[in-house]
């Protein structure tokens, strides 16, 4: 069995080898050419490269490449998982399921994680763990599909300008974010990215983080991570003050990637972590 992910998890090549797991590339595009997203090092390298560009896209990974892929598998007589960043915020999944139907083999597996970042990499590493444990494909796929909305990412932003210029914040709610230093607090549940609340000031809008952490059940299976995109000292004087406020748990710091930092930009802040399970 192999387990596969992509690279909206943060997950570079090395990542993945040293955790038994192999990854979908998801394409990162300037106007002036691609990007190649191989080490941890090269996130800073694409920060910079973005505040000086103020835009880059992203794409899903051929077709044809996760072909040559799930046809290799199907060869070998192996079986594969497949999960995918979520379908809300990307066309991966519909790809993979697309490519699945193509090679015509019933050892493929693709599950949706309805997340990206950190939760994506939980969610692949526990797969590991359980086909270490002798688990089949079938019962990876069910955990998924059961657990996925357990993990949670709340985030909040420095400044509005890269959203404004991406197009995904009109003008008038930048310019007014700025006037007033409104801080918008964002969340991933169910699989969509949305407007979880507003807050004035970054300290503010931290807490109305820490807030929402406070008030669930966290699941002590799994880490909890404070994420930073751009640059590093602002990011870790945000999760300095964070700590401050989680004195149950001191978390773990990871920088956000490429795929996702293309869209949320420099300046911003999130907490990963997971919920106990409520049947």
């Amino acid at each position: 069995m192999i387990i596969y992910t992509d690279t909206a998890s943060d997950m570079t090549q090395k990542d993945a080898e040293v955790r038994n797991l192999s990854l979908f590339d998801i394409g990162v595009d300037f106007p002036d050419g691609s990007f190649s997203f191989q080490s941890e090092e090269d996130k800073d390298r694409f920060f910079y490269r973005l505040n000086k560009s103020g835009i880059a896209k992203t794409s899903s990974p051929p077709i044809g490449t996760m072909i040559q892929v799930f046809e290799e598998v199907k060869e070998a007589g192996e079986e594969v998982v497949y999960i995918t960043m979520s379908s809300y915020l990307s066309s991966t999944y519909e790809t993979a399921l697309q490519a699945k139907e193509i090679v015509a083999y019933e050892g493929i597996y693709v599950v949706d994680s309805h997340m990206v970042c950190k939760g994506q990499a939980l969610m692949a590493e526990w797969a590991v763990k359980m086909k270490e444990e002798g688990k089949s494909c079938q019962e990876i796929v069910d955990w998924v599909v059961k657990r996925r909305d357990d993990f949670r990412y709340m985030g909040t932003f420095m400044g509005l300008d890269h959203l404004v210029k991406g197009g995904r914040l009109p003008a008038a709610v930048g310019l007014a974010g700025k006037v007033l230093n409104i801080k918008p607090v964002v969340s991933m549940d169910g699989g969509r990215l949305g407007l979880y609340g507003k807050a004035r000031g970054i300290r503010a809008s931290i807490k109305k983080i820490l807030d929402r952490y406070h008030s669930e059940e966290v699941d002590p299976d799994f880490p909890v991570y404070f994420i930073y995109t751009y640059p590093e000292e602002e990011g870790k004087s945000f999760i300095d003050y964070a700590q401050t406020l989680l004195d149950d748990h001191r978390g773990e710091i990871a920088q956000m990637g490429p795929v996702v930092g293309t869209h949320i930009g420099p300046g911003c802040f999130g907490l990963a972590y997971v919920v106990r399970h409520v049947d």
